[in-house]
């Protein structure tokens, strides 16, 4: 699978880490064209009603698989960020600060926001992990200012 293509709006690289990443995504455009309304490969389609009474092919991946390539988009895409330059980021433990995506990459999936905005480092801080437990996938005031500046619509 090919894990680079050109962006079929503007021509530039996109390129992807994982296979079962490239797959999904093959062939969207850069994250500058990319529409969630129109590009994203979670997004539900209509189906015909002789449709629904078919078995889907099991080559189609399964909304869990799907969640499950989204998630791991995102982590690839988060560590790829300048995370050591946070606050608290030396203190990254199991018991002591997490990494914490403001806006929950639930939210992102459910929604078909662009993993790359999910995963960009205006979405990311560290906090205790306390906190982060608390805070679990709930949007917070925090998470409705990081959807603005990434102006994303806000629940």
């Amino acid at each position: 699978m090919k894990k680079q293509w050109k962006c079929p709006e503007c021509g530039t690289d996109v390129k992807v880490i994982s296979d079962d990443v490239a797959q999904l995504y093959y062939g969207t455009p850069c994250e500058e064209h990319y529409d969630p309304d129109v590009h994203s490969p979670f997004l539900e389609e209509e189906e015909d009603e002789e449709e629904e009474d078919k078995i889907p092919a099991r080559s189609e991946p399964t909304k869990t698989e799907l969640w499950k390539i989204y998630k791991k988009l995102v982590w690839e895409l988060t560590e790829e960020q300048p995370i050591h330059t946070l606050p608290n980021s030396e203190r990254r433990g199991f018991r002591d600060y997490h990494l914490d995506h403001i806006v929950p990459i639930k939210y992102g999936w459910k929604k078909g926001i662009n993993p790359h905005l999910i995963a960009s480092i205006d979405n990311l801080r560290f906090i205790p992990y306390q906190d982060n437990m608390e805070k679990g996938i709930q949007i917070t005031e925090e998470s409705k200012e990081v959807l603005d500046l990434l102006e994303i619509p806000a629940p």
